[in-house]
């Protein structure tokens, strides 16, 4: 079971992201081998006053592979 978050189907892979705080969005995206999620405690409360997108990219974390690839 994934940690807390939502899924959007992109080139019939469900992609996972976690959204926390309110003012303007800043979209977060990992780096090789890591997850939303070591994103989000690294950031921490450095993010105060935006809105933080934090998305698993295709194929790590909670997110599935696009289909052939």
């Amino acid at each position: 079971m994934p940690p807390a978050g939502h899924f959007i189907e992109i080139d019939n892979a469900r992609i996972r992201y976690v959204e926390e705080g309110t003012g303007p969005a800043v979209l977060i995206l990992h780096g090789a081998s890591s997850n939303a999620e070591d994103m989000r405690l690294a950031l921490g409360d450095h993010l105060d006053g935006f809105r933080a997108v934090y998305v698993d990219r295709p194929g790590l974390g909670w997110s599935e592979r696009p289909d052939g690839r």
